[in-house]
């Protein structure tokens, strides 16, 4: 799996994983709160107040505010029902100039065609009968483009038993503010780096 993208503390700390930071200025608040009141420190339970309201505006901030990462997720998580389900509209995830690519994301990428080739043959030849999401990370790129590293567990009708394979998916925000795949990258699958022909 190539490295993540770079993304800000900020952005991975309050927007998209509050909880590390949340829960640790909450805890420290309430120590704070428990000792200044058993010790009579007036100052140190205003310190608490403000640490709790800290970690209250940090949750509020992920709340509100939902990240390039945290929409290609959510992208990704439907494209991934819509396969194993054998949904015929599954392409409908992808834009028109989408393209996929094998190995590494840098390596030269097919058109949309192919896309659409590999799906109607996972439906109609691979049927899948079980699928695992192992991991599924998205990162923030850019206001209107985040990057998804997945990984699965998948066995399909009349295959070996369950196959692990790796992706990246690059999902960029359209002019019509959906949010559509428009690089996907097949980085292994059973552990080696797969090829057009070997896959599709």
């Amino acid at each position: 799996m190539p490295p993540p993208p770079d993304v800000s503390l900020l952005t991975r700390y309050v927007f998209e994983n509050p909880w590390p930071l949340g829960m640790g200025l909450m805890l420290v608040a309430a120590w704070a709160m428990w000792t200044g009141l058993r010790q009579g420190i007036k100052r140190r339970q205003q310190t608490a107040g403000v640490l709790a309201l800290i970690s209250i505006a940090v949750f509020s901030a992920a709340f509100l505010v939902q990240t390039s990462g945290e929409h290609a997720k959510a992208v990704v998580r439907g494209l991934v029902a819509a396969v194993v389900d054998g949904d015929p509209s599954a392409d409908g995830f992808f834009a028109s100039r989408a393209v996929i690519a094998f190995g590494s994301p840098k390596n030269p990428g097919h058109g949309l065609e192919m896309i659409e080739q590999g799906l109607a043959r996972v439906a109609s030849q691979y049927p899948i009968e079980s699928n695992s999401t192992t991991m599924l990370r998205g990162y923030t790129q850019s206001g209107d483009v985040g990057i998804v590293h997945l990984a699965c567990w998948t066995t399909v009708r009349g295959g070996y038993g369950p196959t692990p394979s790796q992706w990246v998916l690059r999902v960029e925000r359209q002019l019509d503010q959906s949010w559509l795949i428009t690089h996907i990258t097949c980085v292994s699958i059973n552990n080696q780096t797969p090829s057009s022909d070997r896959i599709w």
